[in-house]
């Protein structure tokens, strides 16, 4: 795996985002800690009577989307990189309609604001090294550009053994792509591929 050391530090990113905003989003719905606790007056003007669905936002969306980038980052697959760059973007997004809706209070701005600022970086941190990720490993070869590959090695394997496109099996084969293309190729390459038919 490549970039370990920058997969290492995304998934620490992840860890403490994540776990902080789930503990943010209990806080907040259930009022059960107690510097979390915040006055109702502060959602006045906006859509929300009461702390119930932006906590659940934290909890599920912020939360959720961190755990689930850092779960997948190690596995050294796009899903990771693509999760963490996503993730990196949701924080930024909730920080951006947070801001408007608790920093008009001048009580919560020495806490707020560092919090706020905080996340945001941390959020930007997780975009650009998931995006140097993708740039690095992932940029030469997208999600269409390995489809045709799999789908020619599929088409030339179909070709080398003489079975027809649409064969059941055939069908099945393309479905296990791409091991079951490189073994295809190695059998291709032996002439004898028949038998995975």
């Amino acid at each position: 795996m490549k970039h370990k050391g920058i997969r290492i530090t995304l998934i620490v990113i992840e860890l403490f985002v994540g776990l902080w905003a789930v503990i943010g989003g209990v806080g907040l719905v259930t009022g059960a800690i107690p510097f979390l606790q915040m006055p109702i007056e502060y959602l006045q003007g906006t859509p929300f009577s009461d702390y119930t669905i932006p906590g659940l936002l934290l909890l599920i969306v912020v939360g959720g989307s961190f755990l689930f980038a850092a779960a997948t980052i190690l596995t050294g697959r796009e899903v990771g990189v693509l999760a963490s760059a996503l993730a990196g973007l949701i924080v930024i997004g909730f920080e951006v309609v947070e801001v408007p809706i608790i920093d008009r209070y001048a009580n919560t701005l020495a806490t707020a604001v560092p919090q706020q600022i905080i996340m945001t970086v941390l959020g930007l941190a997780c975009f650009g090294l998931a995006t140097y990720l993708w740039l690095t490993e992932y940029r030469s070869h997208s999600f269409l550009t390995r489809q045709k590959q799999e789908t020619t090695a599929f088409r030339r394997c179909v070709t080398y053994c003489g079975d027809e496109l649409e064969s059941p099996k055939l069908v099945e084969f393309h479905k296990q792509a791409p091991v079951a293309m490189n073994s295809c190729k190695s059998q291709v390459a032996s002439g004898q591929c028949a038998w995975l038919f």
